[in-house]
């Protein structure tokens, strides 16, 4: 089963769209009219507040999700994690590291260009044997994260790396490419994986 999920931010665009509602909506509120938020409590929206100013509501809104005993699921996929403001994106990564204090499973940043996770530390196997080609290039990048030294091997990349320090200042592999139907990442520290999309095919 999907689960749709939403900050109370997102839950005024979608109630003003007519695209599906959520299952669950949640934030502290502090910017949601009453009108929407009696809209959602109507159609059998979930409204959970959260008061905590020190995460913002994308970091709460996963930790509910990885939270909730009564939810299966495989992998959460974040849309409009991108695009505008520059800080709001790398919250949304730091998002995406926060995750791995709650869950080992996949948390995604989808857009129309970019599919973007934060790998574990340790060894990391993805295969693309069964994927549509047309969605991903083969365009990726493997980028440090944390202010701590970042040793990375690859495998199965243009350019692979063997127990190689990543650091800004210094070598970060973005614009590398994959070049095989499997590829190894081992890293001691968290770090970022994105892949670049392609949905022209879906006509968005």
């Amino acid at each position: 089963m999907c689960h749709r999920w939403c900050s109370k931010s997102s839950s005024t665009i979608l109630s003003q769209t007519g695209l599906k509602l959520p299952h669950l909506v949640s934030g502290d509120f502090d910017s949601i009219s009453d009108h929407t938020k009696t809209f959602l409590s109507d159609n059998n929206v979930e409204i959970i507040e959260t008061d905590d100013q020190n995460n913002t509501d994308l970091t709460k809104l996963i930790k509910i999700v990885c939270d909730r005993k009564d939810l299966e699921w495989e992998a959460i996929f974040i849309l409009g994690g991108f695009g505008g403001r520059f800080d709001h994106t790398m919250a949304s990564l730091n998002s995406l590291l926060k995750s791995h204090e709650w869950t080992s499973k996949p948390v995604f940043l989808l857009d129309h260009e970019n599919l973007t996770t934060m790998l574990h530390k340790g060894h990391t196997t993805v295969t693309f044997r069964n994927l549509p080609s047309p969605l991903f290039t083969k365009s990726c990048g493997l980028i440090p994260i944390v202010q701590r030294e970042t040793i990375v091997s690859l495998k199965g990349f243009q350019w692979n790396l063997d127990e190689f320090p990543l650091q800004f200042g210094g070598l970060i592999s973005t614009s590398n490419n994959i070049v095989s139907d499997e590829v190894e990442v081992k890293t001691n520290e968290p770090l970022i994986f994105t892949l670049q999309t392609e949905w022209k095919m879906f006509a968005v």
